[in-house]
């Protein structure tokens, strides 16, 4: 197994990486997560498939849903969430980020709910 490649847990790594960047951003109360529950200011990523792009890449389509309490906080989290995904690449594993749709509305009757979608290259390393 002298060629294979290990890719990381990506979920656990932007889960990670996003709560740190928001909570520096200030959005100290703001949960981040793969679980939805029902904290009223949470960001929830969802992995949607992907590909491998080679050997040592693979790129994660992943979905990001913004719940706030209200339209103003919807948009200033979603935005700021676009911006910490496009900080992202450092190479440790993430080396691009495309957005793959910008922020929409979500018709949510419980709360204010926006989505957004990425497309998240990441490195593996040999076994």
């Amino acid at each position: 197994m002298a060629n294979a490649v290990i890719f990381s847990d990506i979920m656990a790594h932007l889960v990670g990486r996003v709560d740190t960047e928001l909570t520096a951003l200030g959005f100290t109360g703001t949960r981040v997560g793969i679980l939805a529950d029902d904290t009223d200011s949470q960001v929830i990523l969802r992995r949607d498939g992907g590909t491998r792009r080679s050997k040592t890449i693979m790129t994660d389509s992943i979905g990001v849903n913004v719940y706030e309490t209200s339209y103003a906080n919807a948009e200033t989290l979603a935005r700021t969430v676009m911006a910490v995904f496009d900080d992202l690449p450092n190479g440790t594993p993430i080396v691009d980020v495309v957005p793959e749709s910008s922020i929409q509305d979500v018709t949510d009757l419980k709360a204010q709910r926006r989505f957004m979608r990425f497309a998240v290259d990441h490195r593996g390393t040999n076994l």
